[in-house]
């Protein structure tokens, strides 16, 4: 009875959870062989892949599972963020790992780039931020306490790059305030602020 009373807890996280799109995710719209994952509940859809793309994954047992998918190039990431799909409340754990090679059940012999343990309810927003980490291959390891391990909406965010506008705009404004420094006059200040601050100290 528990066990299905989990069951029907966690696939209405699921539906509700599966409105949300993870269109700006690097783990969203890649190749079926690209999902993978310890364990998915028999006879549904809760696997990997829809975990990665807006829906849900629900591990159909309890304990440590895992999530993984393959980005098929290294990728900058520092940010993995989803949702938790649980019944009943409780304490419940995550690890996010990043490799250039698969990870799987062998995630201990792996540094998580985050980790998060603490009580948790059903569908509470999980948000892991780690410095800037390049790899191919992203892995989720969860452990859902007292209830069968799930989470949902899994985001995968890519680190954020310069724009070539941006960087050029910076370097021309360096490159105007080095000519300002050349042609200021010994003793002088242009900034009307600092050029008091100067006389007053004189």
């Amino acid at each position: 009875m528990n066990a299905i009373s989990t069951a029907c807890g966690l696939a209405l996280g699921l539906c509700l959870s599966a409105s949300v799109q993870a269109s700006n995710s690097l783990a969203a719209g890649l190749p079926d062989a690209s999902y993978s994952q310890s364990w998915f509940w028999p006879g549904t859809d809760q696997n990997a892949k829809s975990a990665f793309n807006g829906g849900g994954w629900n591990a159909g047992n309890w304990g440590q599972q895992w999530i993984q998918v393959d980005l098929l190039a290294s990728k900058a990431v520092d940010e993995v963020s989803f949702i938790t799909l649980q019944k009943p409340d409780g304490i419940t754990a995550y690890s996010v790992f990043l490799a250039d090679t698969p990870i799987g059940a062998d995630w201990a012999r792996f540094t998580p780039l985050a980790s998060v343990s603490g009580p948790t309810t059903h569908l509470t927003p999980i948000d892991m931020t780690f410095a800037m980490t390049s790899g191919r291959f992203l892995e989720i390891v969860a452990d859902g306490g007292p209830s069968w391990t799930a989470v949902a909406d899994v985001r995968v965010l890519p680190a954020p790059v310069p724009e070539p506008g941006s960087v050029l705009l910076m370097l021309a404004g360096l490159g105007v305030i080095g000519a300002m420094t050349r042609t200021c006059q010994p003793g002088t200040v242009r900034h009307d602020r600092l050029e008091i601050a100067v006389s007053l100290a004189s």
